[in-house]
């Protein structure tokens, strides 16, 4: 059947709009190739950080969203003396999707950014400078004020982050002046953010992994390989510029955490009370959290008992200053069991603390007992400064050496006999173990 000349007026008239928006997508598509946005958004990036940008390729797309796919970002490390070649950012792929009919409504709805094996590196060198710190510039005339104003709707959502997500990211930071190396990797983080358009509080609602976690010295690992998981909801005031950590879980291996506390001066300098504590540690989990390498005789150890922790991470965070740490860990009436050997170790007691601080260097062992069978060993031990260490110990023992054996692994073709009764005394640096001093007595 024939369309009337009503109808095909009527036809032409409804299909303009979309004709419209057709041929607009196709001139966006041809005014915005990659190479095109390549030459207009890196200048503006090595501008704003005064380093080298490479960029493979760039995509713009506008509708039935507003969507930006970026791949293989990269920029360089500060070209200053003292730093690595490394990048200090790279990104495989990075895309964002912002809903085009929320945003025409006053609403800005992020349905999608995505983040594809982000490799974040953050380095300070041996002068106490960080590789983000940017060169001051002379200062630019002020800009004359604008008379265009934002009215924001009440009601509904000003700004809504449906899903972001981080996929086996990784992030490094080695500090040459304080002889220090955290190392994040397996990075996987999903997070939703929304905020009223009343300009209340932000919530942030957070799911982490990370596969690997390491720290120490620039050379020497002191813990290394650590699984991480948490599940955290934040707030965040935009008025008082304070987040506020509602109380989480988080696991590090298998060991159950709690999470809670809250930043200060977010958007200036931040002011860090963090508390991690747990009342549910066992005894082979606080073991797996010491490197492999120092616990090879203890691979398959079993024990029994519960240990309590508690970390709290305090003070601001600047270029050149971290929080403080501390911490404690006690543990009663616990016991150790070797796979290969008879007779575990019983009666296990220890009340240990440690500080990390600019000011101070702390580990405190102010309580530990065992009971090898009916032999008794007791001890006590103060190590400062961790990148020098000074040790103080006290030891006193009364054994039967024939005993031992039962008790904790001796190495291949090792016999004990006799008794020791010990009461020993050592202080000194560990580097130097020739000049360290010993008092006390021991009758074999």
């Amino acid at each position: 059947m024939a369309l009337s000349r009503t109808r095909k007026i009527w036809l032409i008239v409804l299909s303009i709009p979309i004709v419209l928006i057709v041929v607009g997508v196709i001139v966006l598509k041809m005014l915005f190739t990659s190479e095109r946005l390549k030459s207009y958004i890196v200048p503006q990036i090595e501008e704003s950080t005064q380093r080298t940008v490479t960029v493979h390729s760039m995509n713009l797309s506008v509708f039935p969203s507003l969507a930006v796919d970026v791949n293989g970002l990269a920029i360089a490390n500060s070209p200053e003396e003292g730093f690595s070649k490394k990048p200090m950012l790279q990104l495989d792929r990075l895309v964002l999707d912002v809903k085009l009919f929320e945003l025409l409504k006053g609403n800005i709805e992020v349905s999608t950014v995505t983040l594809e094996r982000p490799q974040i590196f953050i380095e300070v060198n041996s002068s106490g400078v960080a590789n983000y710190t940017r060169k001051e510039v002379p200062a630019a005339a002020p800009a004359p004020q604008s008379s265009v104003t934002v009215e924001v709707k009440s009601g509904g959502y000003a700004v809504l982050l449906s899903n972001l997500e981080i996929i086996n990211g990784s992030l490094e930071y080695v500090d040459h002046e304080g002889n220090s190396t955290t190392t994040l990797e397996g990075m996987h983080h999903k997070i939703r953010a929304f905020a009223p358009a009343d300009g209340g509080d932000i919530t942030v609602e957070a799911r982490s992994e990370v596969e690997s976690f390491s720290y120490g010295s620039v050379t020497q690992p002191l813990v290394s390989n650590l699984k991480f998981t948490s599940i955290q909801t934040m707030v965040y005031n935009v008025k008082q510029d304070l987040l506020k950590l509602q109380p989480g879980t988080a696991t590090v291996q298998e060991i159950p955490l709690t999470v809670s506390g809250e930043v200060a001066q977010c958007t200036q300098v931040p002011e860090i009370n963090l508390l991690v504590e747990s009342d549910k540690v066992s005894i082979p989990e606080i073991l797996s959290l010491v490197p492999k390498e120092y616990m090879k005789r203890a691979e398959g150890v079993k024990g029994n008992g519960i240990a309590k922790a508690r970390i709290e991470v305090r003070g601001s965070v600047t270029d050149s200053t971290n929080p403080d740490i501390t911490g404690m860990i006690s543990a009663t009436d616990a016991s150790i069991q070797y796979p290969q050997l008879p007779k575990p170790i019983t009666n296990v007691n220890i009340i240990a603390d440690f500080t990390r601080a600019k000011a101070k260097q702390e580990f405190k062992v102010t309580k530990f007992s065992a009971s090898l069978g009916s032999n008794v060993l007791s001890a006590t031990m103060t190590v400062l400064d961790f990148d020098d260490p000074s040790l103080t110990m006290t030891l006193t023992a009364a054994m039967n050496l024939a005993e031992v054996k039962d008790y904790f692994p001796l190495e291949a073709g090792t016999e004990l006999s006799g008794g020791l009764k010990a009461n020993i005394k050592l202080a000194g640096k560990v580097s130097a173990p020739a000049a360290m001093k010993a008092g006390g007595s021991m009758d074999f």
